[in-house]
């Protein structure tokens, strides 16, 4: 079975509760040269949440029934850089 790594940070270089680039604009990393392009760079706009939809599809396993979270599967995006962000609007509140 091939490995994905993903690394990435929580809270950005500054605090929660601003925006301030805290949580926003936040760095990612992912591993996964069976499917992914090598030394290529997104400029999208993705979640957290769109982690776990992303690693379901990797795996290939279902979503769970009833399961219902803002994330989505950003696998398409990681293999093209054309295809857009699955998120149209993101809004944030504290």
């Amino acid at each position: 079975m091939p490995t994905a790594a993903v690394v990435t940070q929580a809270n950005g270089p500054a605090t929660k509760g601003t925006y301030l680039e805290g949580g926003l604009r936040v760095p990612a990393i992912i591993s996964y040269p069976k499917e992914q392009p090598q030394n290529v760079t997104r400029d999208h706009i993705i979640i957290a949440a769109d982690w776990f939809f992303t690693i379901l599809d990797l795996c290939q396993s279902p979503k769970p029934e009833g399961l219902v979270l803002d994330g989505q599967s950003i696998v398409e995006l990681i293999k093209d850089a054309d295809i857009p962000s699955p998120h149209k609007v993101l809004h944030w509140a504290w």
